[in-house]
C-alpha cells in the first residue's frame, strides 16, 4: 500500500479525519531492508512499529489510542531517518522515545 492508498483508507474508514489538521496520530510506512513497517507517532513518541499490515494497525490505533489518525510524513521523519541509521549500521540506540501507555493487551501488539 502506498503514501497515498493509506491517506486514502484514513479518509474513508476514519471519522475524524480532516486534511488539514495535523492527526494525533501519524502513520507511514517505512520501506526497510527487513520490509515494510508501519509506523506510528504521537506527540509522547512511537506508538507502533510493526509488521502488521497497514488496516490492522490503523484500526487498532483507531480503537486504543483514539483521536484524529492520519498521515504525516514530517512527523515520520525522525523515526524513518533513526531507522535508516540503524539498518546501515550508523546508530546502535534510537532516540525517538517510545510510548507504550496503552491498556497491557494492546501494548503486547503494537508496542513490537
Amino acid at each position: 500500500m502506498s503514501a497515498g492508498d493509506l491517506e486514502a483508507l484514513l479518509r474513508v474508514t476514519s471519522a475524524t479525519y480532516r486534511a488539514g489538521r495535523p492527526p494525533d496520530v501519524a502513520v507511514g510506512t517505512y520501506e526497510g531492508a527487513l520490509g515494510r513497517l508501519v509506523l506510528a507517532v504521537t506527540a509522547k513518541g512511537v506508538v507502533a512499529c510493526s509488521f502488521e499490515d497497514e488496516h490492522t494497525i490503523f484500526e487498532r490505533l483507531t480503537r486504543v489510542v483514539g483521536g484524529l489518525v492520519g498521515p504525516d510524513a514530517r512527523r515520520l521523519d525522525p523515526v524513518r531517518r533513526e531507522l535508516d541509521a540503524y539498518f546501515s549500521r550508523r546508530l546502535r540506540a534510537f532516540t525517538t522515545p517510545s510510548t507504550c501507555s496503552w491498556p497491557r493487551r494492546s501494548r503486547a501488539r503494537c508496542c513490537r
